[in-house]
């Protein structure tokens, strides 16, 4: 379905965060396991906040694409706020991600 839709690379971006949060990955194990620059090393038993950019930038992406289209379908006329949010937010992302 999310090649159908065109949200392949997006499914295959969320399901690997969601696996890591779920399933045990030895990759994942950078998460857990750190060592202080005086040679310590610390196992972090408390929930981890490395992947919240990740996976709001993909819940935005979702909520917009679903507004997107109730906007298309229903002709409500929002296309230009609609816009000025995605250039927004397209900006912000090239910050934070510079290429």
């Amino acid at each position: 379905m999310a090649t159908e839709t065109g949200y392949k690379d997006l499914y295959k971006s969320l399901y690997v965060l969601g696996s890591q949060f779920i399933h045990s990955n030895s990759r994942s194990m950078n998460e857990y396991i750190r060592e202080t620059d005086s040679g310590e090393v610390i196992f972090q038993t408390y929930e981890s906040d490395s992947y919240v950019k990740e996976s709001l930038v993909g819940s935005f992406h979702s909520f917009f694409k679903i507004i997107f289209w109730i906007n298309k379908i229903f002709q409500l006329a929002h296309q230009d706020k609609l816009n000025g949010l995605y250039e927004r937010y397209k900006e912000l992302g090239d910050r934070l991600n510079p290429i």
